[in-house]
């Protein structure tokens, strides 16, 4: 029969803690593998039962080494059999390969059932003689640990010169036919030793393929979270940069001002590091976890005839579904979105600013606002725009100039945040049949755009139109806007927002009109409106918290 390919490491055979290959390999419940006796002195010698390698605990869901032994503990976790196979195969390899039969004449082979080593001569009676010509019988040249390990078959539990045929799962020991039908005969479920073994292989199977999807699904989630910490620090260098920049036109009275809010920028990008962090590692933790508890399933799926390791198969399923379990609760948390960091100067503070700058040069000793007073959060358009677009109104107002369709396009100044309401108010939408305003998030910074003709055709931006929605440039069949975006009048009101999960939704008249994309947007989007038809005129309106 067939087994699992498997490649054993010589590394993979040494305890991490004392360096050499295991003594009865224990398996902790992050996955790592300690020797029994360096599971003992490590419990001993530590105030906290934490893993030496990851520092997972190592009692967590026992009653506490206050009131268990170390040695309960250590016993409590699953001896690994496929490993200490392994380990005893490969010392077998590694001692001098010398006939057990003559005298200082090296071996060539080695029979797998006796375990012995013969010289060229000694095999060819090894296999001649009635008794042990069926034994299965390998050069050394081509056998491995992994080969040795898993051809091993101890003999009948009774019958110590029998091979055992079955399994007696009442009394839990494989045993030779005689013994079947004789001492085993009432035991109920006894059955071949082959079918257990591919039962047990097929658990194995099913156990590996599960690891699989919940490894790839956590390297998922590290990737995302890799992406979102790079964006934390794109943002943080954008908001410093804006905030010097600002700062720079401004006296250097208000270099404390401009220091509060460089440090509440770094202080705000530093915690969300540092909470995006500990849910990576986390991740981490969850991954590895996997990976060894697949390394373990691998191990003992290459070696599954060895009854020993059949044995533990219950045990390993039990681990890998704890396992799963918790691997499920803790992805019940969401990854974070962008975290929102503020970025930049608010023109109303520079306005504050330069206010108190007055009132200190006339000797009233007005003091600068310590950012205490709660206000709306104003939305402002961004410097780059169509060029058939005025703004005025402290960039809070639009006003579009010239004929045609095209160089319509404003920008918000920064990026939107998670569950706010960006919304806009038609202030000039004349003409017998309203007016038509189309209206997304662009996905680059508006920093670096080149305007395009119209925005629907434009390859980083996701926007709704009357009859469609065009993503990325691609058009898809989505007519949310078909209705509300049409016919729009006069203080009518259009905006944008991205939910907890960054989806898009559109907004009319205050209501959430539903999904635009089911997409999960990037960490950085621009709300996006196209004033495309001619004398149009738009204002922003403070942005509004939707939770």
């Amino acid at each position: 029969m067939a087994t699992a390919s498997l490649r054993i490491e010589p590394d993979e055979m040494e305890c991490s803690v004392c360096h050499e290959h295991f003594k009865e390999p224990k398996v902790l419940p992050c996955g790592h593998v300690l020797c029994r006796h360096c599971l003992l002195s490590w419990l001993q010698s530590q105030a906290e039962a934490l893993c030496p390698l990851c520092r997972c605990p190592i009692n967590e869901e026992k009653d506490g080494r206050s009131k268990t032994s170390v040695a309960d503990i250590a016993d409590s976790f699953l001896t690994d059999k496929a490993m200490a196979a392994l380990v005893e195969a490969h010392r077998l390899l590694s001692e001098q390969h010398v006939c057990c039969v003559c005298d200082n004449v090296a071996a060539v082979s080695m029979c797998l059932d006796c375990r012995d080593m013969f010289c060229q001569q000694c095999t060819k009676l090894h296999k001649k003689q009635a008794a042990t010509k069926l034994h299965n019988t390998e050069k050394l040249t081509s056998l491995t640990e992994e080969k040795l390990a898993a051809n091993y078959r101890q003999a009948c539990a009774v019958h110590s010169d029998k091979l055992p045929e079955v399994f007696c799962p009442t009394h839990k020991v494989s045993v030779c036919l005689r013994c079947a039908t004789t001492v085993h005969r009432q035991c109920p479920d006894v059955k071949a030793l082959e079918e257990r073994v591919e039962e047990a292989r097929v658990t194995l199977h099913d156990l590996t393929a599960i690891l699989t999807a919940r490894e790839t699904e956590v390297g998922q989630k590290i990737s995302h979270l890799d992406k979102q910490l790079t964006d934390i620090d794109q943002h943080t260098q954008t908001a410093i940069a804006d905030v010097t920049a600002t700062f720079d036109d401004i006296e250097a009275a208000v270099k404390a001002s401009r220091q509060r809010l460089n440090d509440m920028i770094i202080k705000t990008s530093s915690d969300e590091k540092r909470s995006m962090s500990d849910v990576r590692n986390t991740q981490l933790g969850q991954r590895g976890k996997l990976t060894l508890r697949k390394r373990l399933v691998a191990r003992s799926g290459a070696i599954i005839t060895r009854d020993d390791v059949t044995d533990m198969t219950p045990e390993i399923e039990t681990l890998v579904k704890d396992l799963v379990l918790e691997h499920s609760i803790t992805s019940q948390a969401n990854v974070k979105a962008t975290p929102r960091i503020p970025l930049g100067v608010d023109p109303v503070e520079v306005i504050r600013i330069k206010k108190a700058l007055s009132e200190l040069g006339k000797g009233k000793g007005s003091s600068f606002d310590d950012g205490t007073t709660a206000r709306p959060t104003p939305f402002y358009f961004h410097d780059n725009h169509g060029t058939n677009i005025v703004l005025s109104n402290n960039r809070q107002t639009a006003v579009r100039k010239g004929r045609g369709e095209e160089h319509g396009i404003v920008v918000s100044r920064y990026p939107i945040e998670v569950n706010k309401l960006y919304e806009i108010r038609m202030d000039r939408a004349e003409g017998p049949d309203g007016w038509y305003l189309p209206v997304g998030v662009a996905t680059s910074s508006p920093d670096s755009m080149t305007l395009p003709a119209r925005s629907g055709f434009w390859d980083k931006a996701v926007v709704v139109w009357a009859g469609d929605v065009t993503d990325h440039g691609q058009k898809n069949n989505n007519y949310i806007g078909r209705i509300p975006l049409y016919n729009l009048r006069t203080g009518n009101r259009v905006g944008v927002s991205l939910d907890s999960n960054r989806q898009l939704h559109l907004h009319v008249n205050g209501q959430d009109k539903g999904l635009v994309s089911p997409f999960q947007l990037p960490g950085t989007c621009y709300a996006i409106f196209d004033v495309w038809f001619e004398e149009g005129m738009i204002s922003t309106l403070p942005v509004t918290s939707l939770i």
